[in-house]
């Protein structure tokens, strides 16, 4: 009998939602954002820095002002919507 071969499954990851992690026009900053992100959606570290480079290119999140030199705050933007992350490939066996 042969085996079978193992084929490489790409999961859907989890969808990112700021308008979940924050309130209407609460301010925050990149690393208050990360965090959150972090906690909720169980991302390491480098999933959160492309996160929020996503969600900022959507418009889901606004940049706002400058709350302390060189700290810029965000809000969330008026796009609502979710950003969705790809899992790493996982090896599934063919049955």
């Amino acid at each position: 009998m042969a085996k079978a071969k193992k084929s490489p499954v790409k999961k859907e990851g989890p969808q990112v939602r700021p308008s979940l992690m924050f309130h209407d026009g609460e301010l925050f900053i990149e690393y208050t954002f990360k965090r959150e992100a972090r906690e909720h959606y169980g991302l390491t570290p480098d999933l959160s820095d492309g996160v929020f480079s996503q969600c900022l290119q959507a418009g889901l999140i606004k940049a706002d002002r400058i709350v302390y030199p060189g700290i810029q705050s965000y809000t969330t933007g008026p796009n609502i919507g979710s950003v969705s992350i790809a899992q790493a490939n996982t090896v599934r066996k063919k049955v």
